[in-house]
C-alpha cells in the first residue's frame, strides 16, 4: 500500500467501465492475474522446463563427444585446438548460461514499490482522467514524484504486478513480473531475458556458435582424414580404447559424422538467432518491439508473450 493505512486514502468515484480510457490502465484483481501463485526469481527457481534440461543434455553430450571420441584421435597441433575448446569454450557456455538463467531481471519498481490497492488505484485514475494532473489530491499524494514520473512518460502502470514500472519494461506471464526493458522469455534458459541479463544471452550465443564451428571443422577433418591414413586412427583407437581391427573405424567414422551432422545444424540455428539480435541491435529495438509492429502480431487476441515465445524456440 503507498498510504500508511487505507483509511487515509481518500474516497473518490470509480471511473464507469465504459469511459474510453488507456488500455493499461486496468485492475486486474488477485483472483484472476494470477499474482497470488508468485513471482519466479530466476530459472532454477520452481518448475524446471523440459527446454532447460535439454540444453544440459545436449552441452553435456557435446564436451563428451569432443573430450573423449576426438581429441584422443587429434594430430599435432591439435592441442591447441583442445585446450581452447575445454579451457574457454565450454567454460564461458556455462559461466554465461548461467549467468542469464540467474539473473533476476525484473523490473526494479516490482520489488521496490508497495502493490497498490484498488483504493489507490481509483484515486490515480481520478487524478489522471478527471483531474487532468492538477488539483490537491496531487500535490498532497504520499507518490507525487512518482505519479508526475507517470505524467510525463517515464513509467506506467502494470495490471498484474499493481505497480508503475518503468516505460520499456513488459510483465511475462510465465515468470509473473515485469522485466526492464523485456526482450523475451527463453525456456532454454527458464527466464526472461531483459535489460539485466540480454548481454549474458548474446554471449552464451556467440559462445556456441564458435563451439559448434571448431567441433564441425574437426570432426569433418577427422571424418575425412580416417579414410586417407585409416592406419593412424585404427591404432589411435587400438592404444586409447584397446578395440581393434576394421570394424572400430567404421564405428568411429559413424560417430563423427553424426557429431559434424548437428554441429552444422546448431551452426545454422545459432547463427540464424545471433544475426537477428544484430539485427535488433541495430535497429534499436527488441524481439518484443519488432514483432509487435508485424501485422500477424498486431491482432488483438494474440497475448505478446505468446507471440514472443515463437522466436527463441
Amino acid at each position: 500500500m503507498v498510504y500508511a493505512n487505507q483509511a487515509d486514502v481518500p474516497d473518490v468515484p470509480r471511473l464507469p467501465e465504459y469511459m474510453p480510457l488507456d488500455g493499461r490502465d486496468m485492475f486486474q484483481d488477485d483472483e484472476y492475474d494470477g499474482h497470488k501463485n508468485g513471482i519466479k526469481v530466476n530459472g532454477f527457481q520452481g518448475q524446471w522446463q523440459m527446454y532447460q534440461i535439454g540444453s544440459w543434455i545436449l552441452l553435456f553430450i557435446q564436451l563428451m563427444n569432443f573430450s573423449v571420441l576426438m581429441a584422443p584421435m587429434m594430430r599435432d597441433p591439435g592441442d591447441v585446438i583442445l585446450q581452447f575448446y575445454l579451457g574457454f569454450c565450454i567454460p564461458a557456455a556455462i559461466v554465461t548460461y548461467c549467468a542469464c538463467s540467474l539473473a533476476q531481471s525484473a523490473d526494479y519498481a516490482v520489488f521496490s514499490q508497495p502493490r497498490w490497492s484498488r483504493k489507490e488505484f481509483d484515486v490515480y485514475m481520478h487524478i489522471k482522467y478527471v483531474l487532468k494532473w492538477q488539483g490537491p489530491l496531487l500535490d498532497n499524494h504520499p507518490d507525487r514524484d512518482l505519479l508526475l514520473e507517470v505524467k510525463n512518460g517515464y513509467r506506467r502502470w502494470c495490471t498484474t504486478c499493481h505497480v508503475f514500472v518503468l516505460t520499456p519494461s513488459y510483465h511475462c506471464n510465465a515468470t509473473n513480473k515485469c522485466v526492464e526493458q523485456m526482450d523475451h522469455y527463453c525456456k532454454w534458459f527458464n527466464n526472461a531475458v531483459g535489460a539485466v541479463n540480454y548481454h549474458y544471452f548474446a554471449l552464451f550465443l556467440l559462445v556456441c556458435f564458435w563451439t559448434s564451428v571448431i567441433q564441425f571443422a574437426v570432426s569433418l577433418y577427422q571424418f575425412i582424414d580416417s579414410f586417407l591414413d585409416p592406419a593412424f586412427y585404427q591404432a589411435r583407437l587400438a592404444l586409447t580404447y584397446n578395440v581393434y581391427g576394421h570394424t572400430s573405424i567404421d564405428w568411429f567414422r559413424a560417430f563423427i559424422f553424426i557429431g559434424a551432422f548437428f554441429a552444422m545444424a546448431a551452426i545454422v540455428q545459432l547463427g540464424y538467432l545471433f544475426s537477428f539480435h544484430i539485427m535488433l541491435a541495430r535497429m534499436k529495438t527488441t524481439t518484443i518491439g519488432y514483432w509487435m509492429q508485424r501485422p500477424a502480431v498486431c491482432d488483438p487476441d494474440v497475448e505478446v508473450d505468446d507471440a514472443v515465445e515463437v522466436i527463441d524456440d
